[in-house]
């Protein structure tokens, strides 16, 4: 009698330690939010900015439709989920409940300069490009995750006056009349472009790099070029071009500190 209560005894225990629990998977729709913190900091022309942002960034007119993002778990450091989708699909994502590192960007869909070597160089667009790379926890009871988005260019605004159209120029200071031929978007107030880099090169000279140019077209038919070669750009940062009358240029007045 005592072995056969033994015996019920130890099967009883082993069944409960097998009661394991397994992480339930959750069905999530994406959205994003764009850093506010040291983000497109302060400067001269800060109204223009504000007001460029108030229209077009908040309101995520000027920001990307399609993401690329990659799940990893943290405890694991196995890549549970990559996804290439758009921000308004309604198919969402499916992760199991856990804490993530999520990695990854969201461009502009115009065309990207050739690769050359281990560089990859986006063309400048009227659009911001976003990047991802923060840690984020997955809870069963969760409908939707919002992600903190970087940016991950930089913007370039231009005073509007005596100014017809700005276009996008090589190395030389020549407007393109190729595939890259670009004119700036413009409003009442202001003439932009968000950029990933300053620089582009062609497949066939990998051993060369060049850097972007802006032909201003004046009223009176004139023009300006102004070069971005020896500029230093930050993303995350705006940078105004303010007109300057006695002198017939743009000037770039000096960057206050970000909030």
């Amino acid at each position: 009698m005592v072995l056969i209560m033994a015996s019920g005894l130890t099967f009883f225990s082993c069944s409960s330690d097998e009661e394991i629990y397994k992480p339930q998977d959750v069905k999530l729709t994406l959205d994003y939010t764009l850093v506010d913190s040291g983000s497109m900091s302060r400067g001269v022309g800060e109204d223009t900015y504000n007001n460029f942002y108030d229209k077009y960034i908040k309101t995520k007119k000027l920001t990307p439709q399609n993401y690329v993002l990659t799940f990893t778990n943290t405890e694991t450091n196995e890549v549970i989920l990559n996804k290439k989708s758009a921000w308004n699909s309604k198919d969402g994502i499916v992760l199991p409940e856990g804490t993530y590192k999520v990695s990854g960007y969201s461009h502009p869909s115009e065309m990207q300069i050739e690769s050359v070597g281990n560089f990859d160089f986006y063309y400048p667009s009227d659009t911001v490009f976003m990047a991802f790379d923060e840690v984020v926890s997955v809870t069963k009871d969760m409908t939707k995750l919002t992600l903190k988005a970087n940016y991950d260019s930089y913007l370039l605004l231009f005073d509007t006056a005596n100014t017809e159209s700005i276009e996008l120029g090589d190395d030389s200071g020549r407007a393109f009349t190729n595939n890259y031929s670009k004119t700036l978007a413009k409003d009442d107030n202001c003439h932009w472009v968000f950029m990933n880099g300053k620089a582009y090169a062609y497949a066939y000279q990998i051993s060369k790099t060049y850097y972007y140019s802006f032909v201003v077209n004046q009223a009176d038919d004139n023009n300006i070029k102004l070069f971005t070669g020896s500029e230093t750009y930050e993303k995350g940062k705006y940078y105004y071009y303010q007109y300057n009358g006695m002198t017939n240029s743009f000037d770039i007045p000096k960057m206050e500190s970000g909030n």
